[in-house]
């Protein structure tokens, strides 16, 4: 799905993943087998987003381990999750599915409905790769009522994209445009910068233009180079892992067209450039010392929505999934 971005430095906090291996060094020195877990987590789950997913398989299988052995069930949810979803990355598609499956009943059995969310979302993607839209439709619809009670908004969007995408690829071309509709709109409403990429990739498929994907000279002309500095890990990178292989160049039609909006809007909310406003310093730092104080933080990474929180502190239009701070 588009051509592979490589990460440049990060802000203020630095690397991620340097920070994640300095981390599991300290746990390792201090004996912290937890902190030992966490970082491990963070560290495969930044192999992942870089396609390094055999590498990511090896550091969570040790994350999961550790959280079985010190008996986290929260941090186990975690590391399933991730696994599956590295695993699957790997080419083990069938292991990456029991991984996941094991992470929906862990979710369910703890009665975290945003855990459950994720999972359901995580099983979702991953029948997508396997090319079988009607399961991947059904996982998708039960994550979707999830979002709307906990008010997931920017979960919300992407699984009504994520709906739109499978039945595109199934030729249900109206359902395709309004899921793909509902899903603008609440971005647009939630003021997200991702709003106009996603609109120009449904108006492509609403008149079956061809080369309008990210991997097109014409998308890639539109991304100004500022953009593509300062590496900003937030969700959306598995698309690029789990999305279904592609032939070397088929045309951009029907439903690649949905699913290259996915790329576009990860590329625009991936990089920090002039087109994402920042908060003030004082803003990033109250936010950050709100997540280094909440059960789901990691040190690194918030466990509800996944992101990296140094970077996603820094941007004006993202928000804590649970509300502890807002846009």
């Amino acid at each position: 799905m588009g051509a592979r971005i490589e990460a440049g430095p990060m802000p203020a906090q630095g690397c991620p993943r340097r920070a994640a291996e300095q981390a599991l060094a300290a746990a390792r020195t201090a004996g912290d087998r937890r902190r030992e877990a966490s970082a491990l987590a963070d560290l495969g789950i930044m192999h992942l987003y870089e396609g390094e997913a055999p590498q990511a398989v090896a550091l969570l299988d040790d994350a999961l381990a550790i959280t079985r052995e010190i008996g986290d069930r929260s941090a186990e949810g975690d590391a399933l999750g991730h696994l599956g979803l590295a695993a699957a990355a790997a080419g083990q598609p069938q292991r990456g599915l029991t991984l996941l499956e094991q992470e929906l009943r862990s979710a369910r059995n703890s009665g975290f409905r945003l855990a459950e969310k994720s999972a359901l979302a995580h099983l979702g993607l991953t029948h997508s790769r396997l090319r079988d839209p009607p399961r991947a439709i059904a996982l998708f619809a039960q994550a979707l009522p999830i979002a709307r009670d906990v008010g997931d908004w920017q979960h919300e969007a992407e699984l009504l994209w994520y709906l739109a995408i499978q039945h595109a690829a199934l030729g249900q071309r109206d359902e395709a445009i309004a899921r793909a509709d509902a899903a603008v709109a609440l971005l647009e409403r939630m003021g997200k910068p991702q709003a106009a990429w996603f609109a120009r990739h449904l108006q492509a498929y609403r008149s079956a233009e061809s080369g309008a994907g990210i991997g097109s000279a014409s998308a890639q002309a539109s991304v100004p180079p500022e953009t593509l500095q300062g590496g900003v890990f937030l969700p959306g990178a598995w698309e690029r892992q789990l999305a279904p292989p592609r032939s070397a160049a088929p045309p951009v039609t029907g439903p690649r067209l949905l699913d290259m909006a996915l790329s576009a809007a990860t590329a625009l909310a991936k990089f920090l450039g002039s087109g994402l406003k920042t908060v003030a310093a004082e803003t990033r730092e109250k936010r950050l010392q709100t997540c280094a104080a909440c059960v789901y933080h990691t040190g690194l990474r918030c466990r509800v929505c996944g992101c990296f929180t140094g970077a996603k502190a820094a941007l004006a239009h993202e928000e804590c999934p649970i509300g502890k701070w807002p846009a």
